[in-house]
């Protein structure tokens, strides 16, 4: 018999890894290859917002000296902006004068006050104005003092270093700072009205105080800040970060940002928000609040503005910031946030025919959306007033795609 005989399978031949296996170079190639196509590919985070009026039947009223004297002291309480104190208790700041004619003039100069939210809990969005402190003489935090603030502290914006436990409150000073005190001191000499007083109230620029004590006003520091040419223009918001730096944003007719690493001395000015021709904000913007964060990680915030030919009136703005980089707009808004369309920004008489707006020349108004109030999620109470003369809140609904 005859035996069938087969080949052994071949040895296995050795195997060489460097060449089986990509180069670590390589990987690297390829892994930066896709982060930057997914990079590239993922567009950019984008938000709807909601706003609607807060109280019964969109009557989001606070502070009326007319209608509700038991709310105020003050014939004007307008410029709210809004802090969370280190206790976890809301408090609001207001500009105020105390009489109706004359406001914002050495007369009758504005003052800041400080108003605490007195429940805790959900807030009761139809009901606001009963679960805050009535804005009274006692509560002044900060009264005029020399001659470039002579007609009033104005449009405050506070914030809290929550690193240190100091609060910090930019404000608009309003005077002259080369007038003569004798010739601005008091209404017979500059008055009745703001026209009357333009040679002792010409001069704006943004101060700072802090405090520890928020509600004590001898507690309320006036601090020495540095910078480049600019950055302590009108109306300023402050953002306090963790870790420097700190960022602000200053000014009128266009904002621009700022950075700080000790928040006292400020430099590089960027553009920022800038008018836009054709969209309804086409020139005008102010600083607005200072910026929340989303929980994203980026931040909200508001910007004043006069709305273009086709509106009328002063209203503001939205736009979401880069919470790795705030002075970056990632999105703004392209409609108002808010704009003047009842009673009280219209000055209607005869119930709203009183108000400062009117005696500023009558134009409709929404102004000054200083604060924003953390509800939860990404829900805010949007602080701003109406004519000059009374306090408003608007609830805010943030939504990403």
């Amino acid at each position: 018999a005859s035996i069938r005989r087969t080949a052994p399978p071949p040895a296995p031949r050795p195997r060489n890894d460097a060449a089986a296996r990509p180069s670590m170079a390589a990987l690297l190639t390829t892994l930066v290859c896709l982060v930057l196509a997914a990079t590239a590919a993922a567009p950019p985070p984008r938000y709807a917002v909601e706003v609607s009026r807060t109280g019964p039947g969109g009557m989001n009223v606070l502070f009326d000296s007319v209608h509700h004297p038991e709310t105020t002291d003050f014939a004007h309480n307008f410029g709210p902006s809004h802090v969370r104190l280190l206790d976890g208790v809301d408090a609001l700041v207001i500009r105020s004068c105390v009489h109706r004619p004359g406001c914002s003039t050495p007369g009758n100069p504005d003052v800041i006050t400080l108003v605490k939210r007195t429940v805790t809990g959900p807030v009761d969005l139809s009901n606001l104005q009963s679960e805050f402190e009535k804005n009274s003489l006692d509560k002044v935090i900060l009264r005029p003092q020399g001659a470039d603030e002579q007609c009033g502290v104005q449009d405050p914006r506070i914030t809290v270093d929550r690193r240190t436990g100091t609060y910090l409150m930019a404000y608009t000073a309003y005077g002259d700072g080369t007038a003569n005190p004798t010739a601005c001191s008091n209404a017979t000499a500059c008055g009745p009205t703001w026209p009357h007083c333009s040679r002792c109230c010409k001069s704006t620029k943004t101060k700072v105080v802090m405090s520890k004590t928020p509600e004590v006003a001898s507690s309320w520091v006036r601090v020495n800040r540095t910078g480049d040419v600019g950055f302590d223009a009108k109306s300023t918001a402050t953002l306090v970060r963790d870790t420097p730096p700190h960022f602000q944003w200053t000014g009128t007719g266009s904002v621009r940002s700022w950075q700080s690493n000790d928040l006292l001395h400020w430099t590089a000015a960027e553009d920022a928000i800038v008018g836009r021709p054709g969209s309804f904000d086409p020139g005008y913007c102010e600083a607005g609040a200072p910026p929340v964060r989303l929980a994203d990680g980026n931040y909200f915030t508001t910007y004043d503005t006069i709305i273009g030919s086709q509106r009328h009136g002063w209203a503001a703005g939205w736009v979401v910031l880069n919470g790795s980089n705030p002075r970056e707009v990632l999105q703004r808004g392209g409609e108002p946030l808010v704009e003047p369309t009842r009673p009280w920004e219209l000055q209607t008489p005869p119930q709203w025919n009183w108000t400062q707006a009117v005696q500023e020349g009558g134009v409709p108004m929404i102004g000054a959306t200083n604060g924003l109030m953390p509800l939860g999620g990404d829900v805010f109470l949007a602080w701003a007033c109406a004519s000059d003369s009374v306090v408003e809140a608007f609830e805010v609904r943030v939504t990403k795609w």
